[in-house]
């Protein structure tokens, strides 16, 4: 079964996730800071076993920033990557203003932009080579 925690990410989850998919450049003496200026963390598990996560950087009421959504690769292409954002794009519904839609916005890994294309995400004209997108939640 799927369960989503929200604002639970510890920094050895993280770390976890990222080193999963073979990121590289990030110290785990940093990871701390990064959740603390993250505006919601999601960790995403079958059963017990952590499968991917999430973080969210700005205000609800108006702009996000969708960062480092991952996905351990034993698990990708099974809808796991889209189980998560559409968790995301709920609470983000859920927790925004009434009357207003905000703007979500990410820049995709390389090779994963197919990805936010399926799931609604509209591409920017600009210098990073087709990888930026956005989606507008109402």
């Amino acid at each position: 079964m799927k369960i989503v925690t929200v604002d639970k990410l510890t920094p050895e989850e993280y770390f976890e996730l990222y080193s999963s998919v073979d990121w590289r450049g990030l110290r785990f003496s940093q990871i701390a800071g990064m959740l603390e200026r993250s505006s919601h963390t999601f960790a995403l598990y079958e059963d017990k076993n952590l499968v991917g996560m999430a973080r969210l950087c700005g205000r609800i009421s108006s702009f996000v920033y969708l960062n480092d959504l991952i996905i351990k690769p034993e698990y990708q292409n099974e809808g796991y990557g889209k189980f998560l954002l559409n968790y995301i794009v709920d609470f983000i519904r859920n927790n925004k203003p009434e009357e207003k839609s905000v703007k979500l916005e990410v820049l995709s890994a390389r090779g994963k932009e197919d990805f936010y294309k399926r799931n609604g995400f509209k591409g920017f004209d600009d210098d990073y080579n087709g990888r930026r997108f956005f989606a507008y939640v109402e």
